[in-house]
């Protein structure tokens, strides 16, 4: 089991790089992000338990996470709004959905 602490390190650092490659503009960044994301996101659903006395100081890490999380999300939004001003502008438009679906819209 992974050390909750290292874990939720882990989990933050992913999400940093997750947030300079949506800013960078670089699909091959992005894409690269998708390995260490995977493997912090593994590691936070392998902890099975926490102790109690370190229940506080975890709570607050998480509360970091969820703040880095909602940046990753405002970063992405901004940039997917970007690259839909792009294909608007050339005559085009973005044909697929948050999950990656093709839709009619």
């Amino acid at each position: 089991m992974p050390d909750p602490f290292h874990a939720l390190a882990s989990l933050d650092r992913a999400l940093d790089s997750v947030i300079e490659a949506l800013r960078s503009g670089s699909a091959e960044s992005l894409v690269a992000t998708e390995g260490g994301l995977a493997a912090a996101i593994a590691d936070i659903s392998r902890i099975a338990s926490v102790s109690p006395a370190d229940r506080s100081r975890l709570l607050a890490g998480l509360a970091h996470t969820r703040e880095t999380l909602h940046r990753c999300r405002i970063v992405g939004t901004a940039v997917a709004g970007v690259i839909d001003g792009c294909l608007v502008a050339r005559g085009v438009s973005n044909t697929y959905n948050r999950s990656g679906r093709h839709s009619r819209t």
